[in-house]
């Protein structure tokens, strides 16, 4: 479950993670298919861009609500 503030940052940050992964998949095949490849390479890039917004919009959030994780919590990369 999202809080409903952070809905639009949680989706910010699932599409910019689907990007990159996109990417990552691209440069597997630069040699079987260059031409798609090369288009999904250039979603790595947007990606990359896009991602720190959505991180420190629910950075933010966090620090404001008082969440703290342990360093063995999934979430403790998120307040660091």
């Amino acid at each position: 479950p999202v809080p409903a503030a952070l809905k639009e940052a949680h989706l910010a940050l699932i599409n910019s993670l689907e990007a990159i992964i996109e990417g990552l998949q691209g440069m597997m095949t630069i040699k079987t298919d260059p031409v798609g490849a090369t288009k999904l390479i250039s979603r790595y890039e947007d990606g990359i861009q896009s991602i720190s917004l959505p991180i420190e919009i629910i950075r933010n959030y966090l620090k404001r609500q008082s969440v703290a994780f342990s360093s063995y919590d999934s979430g403790y990369i998120l307040t660091q």
